[in-house]
């Protein structure tokens, strides 16, 4: 005979197990001001053991909240960003509480509106975190004009206030710049994601500042999203340093691109850190440790991003300000040599503990 299957846990059960009136248990599980911590605290690890989950339509029929936040992704940005870091933090942010995530991912040469527009037509979220961010974003427009909780990884120079977490790509590049210079590089390049993202251009705002101050020559290379692959970026930076006047120092807006860059110094007959220098964004696993090179490193923690993301997010959808939640990042120490594990290694007798 088949087992009968276990009845899903309600508050009625809660109310059982704790001795109090359904209405205190749905009180404690919302964080009502009027119940005490203890009683919130009791209810909710009960809830947990029991794995106690609300009923989503219900929920929707009396307060018009689907307690749904959506991401939406490129699924094409993946070699200038870490996606699969961001979900993390988001995740982590939501975990425990009330809401729950959906991704929305799209093909690069799909309408970047249609997500957004189901999302809004079915109302099947209270919020969206979006990424990729344009200079002049329709999205954002859009968003603001239906009056949808959003926040962006990523700035806008649209003229619209609109809630952010952000990367502080000008500190970047110019950092980038500065460690280059104090290598004793004379000429520098910068690996330039797609121009039409905002963070394209604090990058180049940032590395030719540094470029300025340090009175270096300097050269820049831009990927469209048809090129945007490793192996052409190896296939460009060979091509580069084979001519004439070559770069000694590269600039790389993360981990990935890095690997095609390291590709394509090794492919020109040249040895990284000894004929070129390079300065890397990557995150804080340390990817570019496994490949044995001497590269400096600044970090950028996208579990934490998305982290900070989804946790502005919901405090938009409870009627926070935005300009409350507009924010950039910033590692305290830079130049962070990813085989040694030191930073700004190579001022100590010139040379990385583990050379390369």
């Amino acid at each position: 005979m088949a087992a009968e299957p276990k009845k899903k846990p309600t508050l009625k059960t809660i109310s059982y197990m704790t001795g109090l009136a359904v209405t205190t248990v749905s009180k404690a599980l919302k964080d009502a001001p009027d119940i005490k911590a203890s009683t919130k605290e009791r209810v909710k690890l009960i809830a947990k053991e029991i794995g106690y989950r609300p009923d989503a339509a219900g929920q929707r029929l009396r307060t018009g909240k689907t307690h749904v936040i959506s991401l939406i992704i490129d699924t094409e940005e993946e070699l200038f960003s870490m996606s699969s870091d961001i979900i993390t933090g988001v995740t982590k942010a939501l975990r425990g509480g009330a809401y729950n995530l959906v991704l929305a991912p799209y093909l690069h040469d799909d309408d970047p509106m249609s997500a957004l527009k189901l999302i809004v037509e079915s109302r099947s979220a209270d919020g969206v975190i979006l990424s990729g961010i344009e200079s002049h974003d329709q999205r954002i427009t859009f968003l603001s004009e239906v009056g949808l909780p959003f926040i962006t990884h990523g700035r806008s120079n649209m003229g619209v206030e609109h809630a952010f977490f952000d990367f502080d790509g000008k500190s970047f590049a110019a950092d980038a710049v500065a460690l280059l210079a104090k290598l004793g590089v004379d000429r520098a390049c910068l690996i330039s994601p797609p121009t039409q993202y905002t963070y394209s251009q604090y990058l180049q705002e940032g590395f030719q500042k540094g470029i300025d101050k340090a009175g270096l020559e300097s050269r820049m290379i831009f990927f469209d999203h048809i090129k945007l692959s490793i192996d052409k970026i190896t296939e460009s930076v060979t091509e580069m340093l084979k001519g004439k006047s070559p770069p000694q120092g590269l600039v790389c807006p993360s981990a990935s691109v890095a690997v095609g860059v390291i590709g394509g110094v090794e492919a020109a007959g040249l040895k990284v850190g000894k004929d070129i220098q390079i300065v890397a964004k990557q995150t804080p696993t340390n990817t570019l440790r496994w490949f044995g090179r001497k590269v400096y490193s600044i970090e950028e923690d996208f579990t934490a991003t998305g982290f900070e993301l989804a946790n502005s997010l919901l405090a938009l959808i409870k009627g926070a300000p935005v300009l409350d939640h507009q924010n950039l990042s910033y590692p305290e120490n830079v130049g962070f040599c990813v085989l040694c594990g030191k930073y700004d290694c190579a001022s100590v007798a010139d040379e990385c503990l583990l050379k390369s």
